[in-house]
């Protein structure tokens, strides 16, 4: 400020940006030399578009008008005085963010004098990318370093100061399509945009223009107008640029969001805010567009980029946090005891000082960042816009052959950058389902019910061309009749035979016939499957099946988790590798024929290891959650201060007797086995290595211990289900899909209902008290409700709001009869009471004795 109060003043005649470049400048030191007025440095610049022209009242006193305005030290301080150094650091964002009014209406009242200084200055520097790219810099480093953690700060209290208001937002944006043209003029492959201090300027103009408000209103009226003409245009061009950097830039891009934006608040609530806007904005444009154009593949590019980012900073982290451990094991014998007290074979819980449950730490106690949850990543868009997941699968099929791309890979091969020839990505680039990391799983599920439809044709196709002559009956009129059988896979059981005839029927049927749509039928009665008489039937053989009766699975009794049973194939057990093949087809069935909601307690990892991925330490803490923390407590355990290593592993194994053997129960009796060593004489735990007991004993479980059982349970599964939209799929949404959501904000329920208009339509008010005696229900109502109306208490991918409940006036006044439904269709049959409490009455007596399935 004291800089500023020695320029004079401004003409007149000078430029808007006149004032921020003043205030930005600072000036040559005051040394005797400098002051001598005997050293300058007179340089021309350069003329050309893009380049800035700044006033000359910028310059000192005598500079000659020629003098140019450097973004950098070029000679040490002290030696020259005439040269002019234009920056902007997060101190002084972090100076003019303070000034400014609490709320917009404030604004008036302050002159507009901070808002003006804020706006114009920033404005500037996003005009200038060479400029841009020296601002907001830690000081005094020998490297440029992004100070992205302090200028995120500025940037979200800026914006919250301006809620509701976007006119300074909107210059931003529009300075920001200056500079980007300036950047990068239309053309091809940026090839010599390659290194961090070139790329740090798109960060900065990720960063700065609130990109979510600007785009949020970018969607077409009634009128066909587009607001927000000129911020799309700027996201346009930004994300243009961006995909026109060779993969050397990208690189370097990912590594400056790694290193420099690494901040997890940073990452999640600028950057991948600000991406995210620009793929929903984009993605809404080719729904009006009605064609899929660059921009959206350009965006999906962008969250890839940040996604590899995101790999970086947690790999770095990681490096970090062993070089630590590593450090840590060296003082191991200097270390005391860290509240172990009594222990045995089963262990008490870790508590923190101030009586918390602490984390555990099996992989090593590491406080390395994780990564961000894949719904940062996620094209929110694709579900609430119109986009045909047939479409999709087509170009999944067409475009992309099916591959899933890597997004480290288009950090380092140029065969994902852009074709010179049209200023597009690869073709092979042009597909949801292959940049599937950023795919909502409600989106992936839509896709693979299409998918799984089109196969199920496909298959009942060729049973008809194969067996044609002996299927088809002709009718009198001249029509075709086909057996069911013929189309679809028919299961037909009893309510109390339900486990026994499926075991036989999926035991006896092939991959052709398991693969043909599936059609429940109860025997002797009367309902007609379109989907609830299969969701009653998995629904009554989960129950049975998957009980510790049946001796194949058992819960752990703290988790409530549902996993192999280590004795199923040991005596008396009668279980063979054919009956967990079948466990395997029923839940490939329940995939297969989109049916959600398997009321299973299945653990993470089940859907890991379907998927083929490792198990980790952090499966064992969900699954097992008394043996993680019996395991934590040995890996925690420390030496007094001083103890000499040998009295200090005698001392370990003193305290906790173990060996290498786990215990397990089988039929009332408890077994032992053997993990190193013989049968006779296991090897004992010791104090170096205890770390290799405890994965010993978390493969044992996961792994060696059920290996026979999971072989036969996935052969099972992959010979219903498998397919490449079901491959792109991770473990966690695989989960998601059978087990569905535990969901049960009603809440949510009522925003995705509709009421089914009839010619007589339910009195004003009545719909009110419906929702008050649905809210007012317990959590067990709640799940009976569901369960009546959709046949499972599950909610659907999504959430609630996502189940689509229709509610159907079915007459009034005077009336004792119950509410029905039809489970099929998500519909709710209700007669118009008289009163709430009739309502409630009868509505509770419908849902507390629903089952079975009549057409009365």
């Amino acid at each position: 400020q004291q800089q500023q109060q020695q320029q004079p003043p401004p003409s007149e005649e000078e430029p808007e940006d006149a004032e921020p470049l003043q205030r930005l400048r600072s000036r040559g030191c005051g040394s005797k030399l400098a002051n001598s007025g005997k050293l300058t440095v007179e340089m021309s610049p350069k003329t050309g578009p893009g380049d800035l022209t700044f006033p000359a009242s910028l310059a000192a006193p005598g500079t000659p008008n020629d003098a140019l305005v450097l973004l950098g030290r070029v000679v040490q301080p002290g030696v020259a005085q005439c040269v002019n150094f234009i920056s902007f650091t997060v101190e002084e964002l972090a100076s003019m963010a303070l000034e400014l009014p609490e709320k917009p209406s404030e604004v008036m009242e302050t002159g507009q004098t901070v808002v003006d200084m804020l706006r114009t200055s920033m404005a500037t520097i996003l005009k200038c990318p060479t400029i841009l790219g020296s601002c907001f810099l830690f000081p005094l480093t020998n490297e440029a370093r992004l100070n992205a953690g302090g200028l995120g700060e500025q940037i979200l209290e800026i914006r919250r100061k301006f809620a509701g208001s976007l006119v300074v937002e909107q210059h931003w944006a529009s300075a920001t399509l200056q500079g980007v043209r300036a950047l990068a003029p239309a053309g091809g492959l940026l090839k010599n945009m390659r290194t961090v201090d070139q790329v740090r300027s798109l960060i900065l103009w990720l960063i700065v223009p609130n990109w979510p408000a600007l785009l949020a209103g970018f969607i077409q009226d009634a009128a066909g107008r587009i607001p927000s003409g000129e911020p799309f245009e700027a996201a346009k061009e930004l994300l243009a640029t961006i995909a026109r950097l060779p993969v050397q830039g990208r690189a370097a891009f990912r590594d400056v969001v790694a290193e420099e934006c690494g901040d997890t608040a940073m990452l999640r609530d600028v950057l991948l805010a600000a991406a995210r806007a620009l793929a929903n904005a984009s993605l809404r444009q080719c729904i009006r567009m009605e064609r899929v154009e660059n921009p959206m593949w350009e965006a999906v590019l962008l969250l890839q980029l940040l996604w590899a980012a995101d790999a970086c900073r947690v790999h770095i982290a990681a490096d970090a946090a062993m070089a630590a451990r590593a450090a840590d094991a060296e003082e191991l014998g200097r270390l005391a005891p860290q509240g172990i007290g009594s222990i045995g074979r089963t262990l008490s819980r870790r508590v923190t000082p101030e009586g918390r449950v602490a984390p555990l730490l099996l992989d090593g106690g590491s406080s390395m960042a994780g990564a961000l949850p894949r719904s940062c990543f996620h094209i929110g868009a694709l579900l609430d816009m119109p986009l045909a997941p047939a479409y999709e699968l087509r170009l999944f099929n067409q475009h992309a052959k099916l591959q899933v791309i890597d997004p480290e890979e288009l950090c380092s091969d140029p065969k994902w950058e852009i074709d010179p020839k049209n200023a597009s990505l690869p073709v092979a680039f042009q597909s949801f389902m292959a940049n599937g990391n950023l795919v909502p799983v409600g989106f992936k599920q839509q896709v693979l019910q299409v998918e799984n439809v089109v196969r199920q044709s496909e298959e009942q196709h060729r049973q008809l061309s194969s067996q044609a002559g002996g299927l088809f009956q002709m009718l009198a009129f001249g029509g075709i009749q086909v057996p069911a059988e013929a189309m679809f896979f028919v299961l037909e059981v009893g309510r109390s035979t339900v486990v026994p005839d499926t075991m036989r029927l999926l035991q006896s049927s092939g991959p052709d016939t398991l693969r043909k749509p599936l059609k429940v039928k109860f025997r002797d009665e009367e309902g007609v499957d379109q989907g609830g008489v299969a969701k009653e039937f998995f629904r009554l053989l989960s129950d049975q099946m998957f009980s510790p009766i049946f001796g194949a699975f058992k819960p752990d009794s703290d988790s409530q988790y549902v996993w192999f049973d280590p004795a199923s194939f040991e005596e008396p057990s009668e279980l063979r590798p054919e009956e967990f093949e079948t466990f395997g087809k029923v839940l490939g069935l329940v995939v297969y024929n989109n049916l959600p909601g398997f009321d299973v307690s299945f653990p993470p990892a089940l859907f890991k290891k379907l998927k083929g991925l490792p198990t980790s330490m952090q499966d064992l803490c969900i699954l097992f959650p008394s043996h993680a923390l019996s395991l934590q407590a040995v890996l925690d355990w420390r030496p007094p201060e001083g103890l000499p290593l040998q009295e200090a592993d005698q001392l370990f194994q003193d305290t906790f007797c173990l060996d290498f053997c786990v215990s397990y129960e089988a039929f009332g009796t408890t077994k032992t086995k053997v993990l190193r060593g013989s049968e006779s004489s296991p090897e004992a735990v010791t104090l170096s290595n205890r770390r290799d007991f405890a994965e010993a004993f978390k493969d044992w479980y996961l792994e060696h211990g059920i290996a026979a059982q999971f072989e036969a349970f996935r052969r099972g599964f992959a010979i219903v289900c498998g397919s490449p939209v079901y491959d792109v799929l991770s473990a966690v949404e695989v989960e998601a899909i059978v087990c569905g959501e535990k969901d049960l904000d009603f809440a949510n329920l009522r925003k995705g209902s509709a009421v089914v208009q009839a010619e007589v339509n339910f009195r004003e008010g009545f719909m009110d008290s419906l929702w008050e005696v649905l809210m007012a229900f317990d959590v067990m109502q709640k799940r009976q409700f569901l369960k009546f109306v959709t046949g499972s208490d599950i909610a659907p991918v999504g959430g609630l709001e996502r189940l689509g409940l229709k509610i159907q006036r079915n007459g009034g006044e005077p009336t004792d009869r119950l509410p029905t439904s039809q489970t099929c269709f998500n519909l709710l049959m209700l007669p118009e009471y008289s009163d709430p409490t009739k309502l409630k009455r009868l509505l509770t007596t419908a849902i507390e004795n629903a089952e079975g399935f009549g057409l009365q």
